[in-house]
């Protein structure tokens, strides 16, 4: 996946003229508070448009999982993934109950409204809806830190696994914890990327 002359701003420029290539593995960007970092996640997974520059990947490609996962709120977990991943045209029975089983959900709360959930367990619906859609690329912001030490390995273990066949890009502030998995570190300052590899 390669972005092409990325450039964004809102009051002030937030990426300017950014170019990078991703290649399949695990990919952790890592930066400063308002460096850009979500806005370029937003940008790859199709949320966002550039002001100007352009990504060479199709949105239909990529599944997003943000700081905030979007579900309604009156549904069910169970709902939203069927909802979801009907959406996509990706829906069946054993691919949900196959992603909620990696996610880490306990069976009891697929039947909860995602409003009474935890954090932690938001987080994993959200994973296991980027599971069940199974794209060809996983962007995920800050949101692994919410999850206990024993589900953020679990999940790290899973991303790891998947990332032999994927682009996952990750956002984090916790570099060290991702050492030992192979992954390529990025560098985000000043609307700008660097490879720290």
């Amino acid at each position: 996946m390669e972005l092409k002359g990325i450039s964004k701003a809102f009051k002030a420029p937030v990426i300017n003229d950014l170019s990078a290539s991703f290649n399949r593995g695990l990919n952790i960007i890592t930066g400063p508070n308002g460096c850009g970092k979500t806005t370029l996640l937003k940008i790859i997974s199709g949320h966002m448009l550039p002001d100007k520059g352009e990504v060479l990947v199709s949105p239909e490609n990529v599944s997003a999982l943000f700081t905030n996962p979007c579900f309604y709120p009156q549904l069910t977990v169970i709902e939203n993934l069927e909802f979801f991943l009907a959406l996509s045209g990706k829906s069946s029975k054993s691919r949900i109950e196959n992603a909620v089983r990696m996610s880490g959900l306990d069976n009891l709360d697929l039947n909860k409204k995602t409003e009474t959930l935890s954090s932690g367990n938001l987080v994993k619906a959200g994973l296991a809806r980027l599971y069940a859609q199974d794209s060809g690329i996983f962007v995920i912001d800050e949101v692994l830190s919410s999850l206990d030490e024993e589900s953020f390995n679990a999940a790290l273990r899973i991303l790891s696994n998947s990332s032999k066949e994927k682009i996952i890009i990750i956002v984090s502030h916790q570099k060290e914890r991702y050492r030992g998995e192979n992954a390529v570190f990025w560098k985000m300052a000043e609307g700008k990327i660097l490879n720290e590899n």
